[in-house]
Protein backbone atom coordinates (compact mmCIF):
# COMPACT_ATOMS: atom_id res chain seq x y z
CA UNK A 1 0.00 0.00 0.00
CA UNK A 2 1.42 3.35 -0.98
CA UNK A 3 1.25 6.50 1.09
CA UNK A 4 -1.54 7.86 -1.13
CA UNK A 5 -3.68 4.77 -0.51
CA UNK A 6 -3.42 4.87 3.28
CA UNK A 7 -6.40 6.28 5.10
CA UNK A 8 -5.72 9.09 7.52
CA UNK A 9 -6.85 8.10 11.01
CA UNK A 10 -8.34 10.93 13.08
CA UNK A 11 -6.82 11.64 16.47
CA UNK A 12 -8.78 9.67 19.07
CA UNK A 13 -10.72 11.58 21.71
CA UNK A 14 -9.91 11.10 25.41
CA UNK A 15 -12.56 8.39 26.06
CA UNK A 16 -11.27 6.50 22.99
CA UNK A 17 -7.72 6.72 24.31
CA UNK A 18 -8.78 5.53 27.76
CA UNK A 19 -10.73 2.58 26.36
CA UNK A 20 -7.86 1.63 24.04
CA UNK A 21 -5.42 1.71 26.97
CA UNK A 22 -7.75 -0.32 29.18
CA UNK A 23 -8.15 -2.86 26.39
CA UNK A 24 -4.39 -3.13 25.91
CA UNK A 25 -3.87 -3.64 29.65
CA UNK A 26 -6.60 -6.30 29.71
CA UNK A 27 -4.96 -8.12 26.79
CA UNK A 28 -1.56 -7.96 28.50
CA UNK A 29 -3.13 -9.47 31.62
CA UNK A 30 -4.88 -12.18 29.54
CA UNK A 31 -8.24 -10.85 30.74
CA UNK A 32 -10.16 -11.60 27.55
CA UNK A 33 -13.54 -10.72 29.05
CA UNK A 34 -12.43 -7.23 30.05
CA UNK A 35 -10.71 -6.75 26.68
CA UNK A 36 -13.98 -7.63 24.94
CA UNK A 37 -15.87 -5.23 27.20
CA UNK A 38 -13.46 -2.45 26.19
CA UNK A 39 -14.02 -3.14 22.49
CA UNK A 40 -17.80 -3.13 22.95
CA UNK A 41 -17.68 0.11 24.93
CA UNK A 42 -15.42 1.68 22.29
CA UNK A 43 -17.87 0.74 19.52
CA UNK A 44 -20.84 2.08 21.50
CA UNK A 45 -18.97 5.30 22.25
CA UNK A 46 -18.11 5.88 18.59
CA UNK A 47 -21.68 5.17 17.48
CA UNK A 48 -23.20 7.39 20.18
CA UNK A 49 -22.23 10.65 18.50
CA UNK A 50 -20.27 11.69 21.60
CA UNK A 51 -16.96 10.67 20.03
CA UNK A 52 -14.99 13.75 19.04
CA UNK A 53 -12.38 11.88 17.00
CA UNK A 54 -11.74 13.66 13.77
CA UNK A 55 -14.13 16.51 14.48
CA UNK A 56 -12.83 20.07 14.36
CA UNK A 57 -12.26 21.62 17.79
Amino acid sequence: MTHEQQQVQPDPCLPCQELALAGAVANAEYDWSRATDCRVLMKRHRESGECAAGQPA
